[in-house]
């Protein structure tokens, strides 16, 4: 019957350890562009080489599509129109504003729920976290490079395809994949698939097209605390027959 007491006990304690955390929503509008060092890239699609609106939670597809830069990919064959997207690294950025109250606060977290895949996080310039895995949360103290006033947040994103296929061409017997491209992005057997976390209908299944989604694909925000700060709460329960 113990166990039953566990959260209202974690309930009475928290406010006398926890300061009240505020939360900073980063989503909505943010720009897109085809990132500069990717030349190949820029030199074909000159137009996406400049900033564009993006939504967040999103991908560069679906900014895309919502700019008419490439055709729906969900009707005829323009399936094959999108295929470049998801070979190219993108940058997405926004700015937001920081308050001297919000500075004199502990920790001010930059929290990304869902990055899709390759990532690099900088904040003003400094490089503060790497991803590699589209299923999970990303947390990182961004109070160390922020200041008052103005902020950008730069997120690069690699081509999950580009990044892996040097690995798996080398591979002598590589990991059986799901469906072969038919647009001639990956040899036939040698599939980037299973070797990266994220979801594997990006790649094309009998019932939906192949693309290869980039994108910052869940909820950001700025979270900002003190002492301490409930990450999970998980209730477990005994039932005697």
């Amino acid at each position: 019957m113990r166990r039953w007491f566990v959260l209202p006990l974690i309930a009475l304690a928290a406010p006398a350890f926890a300061s009240p955390k505020t939360v900073v929503p980063l989503d909505g509008a943010w720009q897109v562009r085809i990132d500069p060092t990717d030349t190949a890239a820029t030199a074909a699609h000159k137009r996406e080489a400049t900033w564009l609106p993006a939504a967040v939670p999103g991908s560069v597809q679906q900014d895309l599509i919502a700019a008419h830069r490439v055709p729906d990919p969900f009707k005829g064959t323009n399936e094959a129109a999108i295929q470049w997207a998801g070979l190219t690294k993108w940058q997405f950025r926004r700015v937001f504003d920081v308050t001297p109250a919000m500075l004199q606060r502990n920790h001010l977290d930059l929290v990304f729920d869902g990055l899709d895949t390759f990532a690099t996080v900088s904040v003003n310039g400094t490089v503060l976290l790497t991803t590699d895995n589209a299923h999970r949360r990303w947390r990182v103290d961004a109070q160390p490079v922020l200041k008052v006033g103005r902020n950008e947040v730069l997120v690069t994103i690699a081509s999950p395809i580009r990044t892996l296929q040097p690995m798996v061409l080398a591979e002598k017997n590589p990991l059986p994949g799901e469906y072969d491209s038919a647009f001639g992005d990956e040899p036939k057997g040698k599939q980037t698939s299973p070797y990266i976390r994220k979801p594997k209908y990006n790649y094309g299944w009998d019932w939906g097209p192949r693309i290869v989604n980039i994108g910052i694909w869940r909820p950001v925000r700025l979270e900002i605390w003190d002492d301490a700060r409930i990450d999970t709460l998980r209730a477990s329960f005994q039932i005697s027959s």
